[in-house]
């Protein structure tokens, strides 16, 4: 899979995450987000897991400036993502 889509997997220094500053970067986003998405519902933090796999699962289906403007879901499988099911997280 990773050959047909054009990537190119490397390996890097765990102990030095300045390496891989774009995955890095991605993942503080993601938990910056999940922790305001649990904040903001008031909801534990044993929903931890449940609001990063939200989160990530909506960004995948929100136009991105890097795809100029595309949807990673459908880039990635062709097919058009669907949004009408999403609602506010923690109801």
């Amino acid at each position: 899979m990773v050959g047909r889509h054009g990537f190119v997997a490397t390996t890097n220094d765990p102990s030095t995450p300045e390496e891989n500053c774009v995955a890095e970067r991605a993942n503080r986003s993601i938990s910056e987000a999940a922790r305001t998405m649990l904040y903001e519902s008031g909801l534990p933090t044993v929903f931890w897991a449940e609001a990063v796999a939200t989160c990530v699962y909506v960004k995948n289906r929100s136009p991105h400036s890097a795809l100029g403007g595309k949807v990673p879901f459908r880039e990635w499988t062709g097919k058009p993502a669907h949004v009408h099911h999403l609602r506010v997280f923690g109801c």
